[in-house]
């Protein structure tokens, strides 16, 4: 698992909420379907045209344990000199040290394997533990036919970026 440790300060978000539950792997189906709706719908058009250097990000917050739902958001780093979209929901992320997982193979499924991996096997056998903030993805913007940006590509590329701290 190729990954970086990196020092992010805090991030303002603004994008579209989705609420869905991790119980028998709902999110695993509601998300890209989000995100093939949010497509259709020219949502994801909307936020592409400000998106900052991250570009798309997939954020996941509001978590509640008990009953296993959190809100999804697509999401870009809310611009300041421009206007946001009618209806989207804003979010701001604390400053953090992030480990940045690369991704790549085609989606969703790459994507889903990776944050499967780093709960399961990378952050308990790692020197962190989660920070307990929010985790997030990032889709970066690539030239038209470059492979890297084509999401059936199994070279298409992002990120997971999970908030650690130093285990002790």
């Amino acid at each position: 698992m190729n990954y970086r440790i990196v020092e992010k300060p805090a991030l303002t978000l603004v994008g579209w909420p989705l609420r869905t539950t991790g119980a028998d792997g709902a999110n695993f189906r509601e998300i890209p379907e989000f995100w093939q709706r949010s497509h259709r719908d020219g949502k994801v058009a909307a936020l592409e045209s400000l998106a900052g250097d991250l570009g798309l990000i997939g954020v996941c917050t509001e978590m509640k344990p008990q009953d296993q739902t959190f809100t999804y958001l697509i999401a870009i780093e809310k611009p300041s000199n421009k206007k946001v979209p009618e209806g989207t929901q804003t979010m701001e992320l604390p400053a953090a040290t992030y480990a940045v997982v690369e991704s790549v193979g085609a989606m969703p499924k790459a994507i889903q394997e990776i944050w499967q991996e780093i709960f399961s096997q990378w952050l308990p056998a790692s020197e962190y533990v989660h920070a307990g903030t929010p985790d997030f993805e990032v889709y970066p913007a690539f030239p038209a036919g470059d492979p890297r940006g084509d999401t059936t590509s199994d070279r298409y590329y992002c990120e997971a970026w999970v908030p650690v701290k130093k285990k002790g």
